[in-house]
């Protein structure tokens, strides 16, 4: 039996929820895309963006958006911080980032634009969509 990860529950989750989301894309295009940004990129990063390009212009979940790879880069191009911006909460109010920690790995931190450094939220890419699914108030998501 094949052990699903959080991601896929999620993604599915989306689809059944009727949130459009942009296709997969091939690895190659991920890491090229993503490498515009100027960051290290692990791999949990690049598996999440092999699952989905993002949600469409509009779409969310509870009020938090996947980014497409578009606004990754227009979001990204003049954030000064080591992190990769990658989704929203409540329109813009706070940021999620993913702040690379290994070739693995990337740990996911929200940036309040408060002037601190952005908080972890989870060391991980699954972890995050891990508590996404089963406790977002950890993650500064209201529902």
């Amino acid at each position: 039996m094949a052990v699903t990860s959080p991601v896929d529950i999620v993604l599915e989750k989306w689809k059944r929820c009727g949130i459009r989301l942009f296709p997969p894309e091939e690895e190659a295009t991920v890491i090229a895309t993503l490498s515009k940004v100027g960051r290290l990129i692990s791999c949990d990063v690049v598996n999440l963006y092999c699952a989905t390009g993002g949600m469409e212009d509009g779409e969310m979940d509870s009020l938090w958006s996947l980014w497409s790879f578009d606004r990754v880069l227009s979001m990204n191009s003049d954030y000064e911080r080591s992190y990769i911006l990658f989704a929203d909460y409540s329109i813009d109010a706070y940021f999620y980032c993913f702040k690379y920690e290994s070739i693995e790995t990337s740990s996911v931190h929200v940036d309040y634009f408060n002037g601190k450094e952005p908080q972890r939220v989870a060391n991980s890419v699954n972890e995050f969509f891990s508590l996404y699914l089963t406790a977002p108030e950890r993650l500064e998501m209201m529902t």
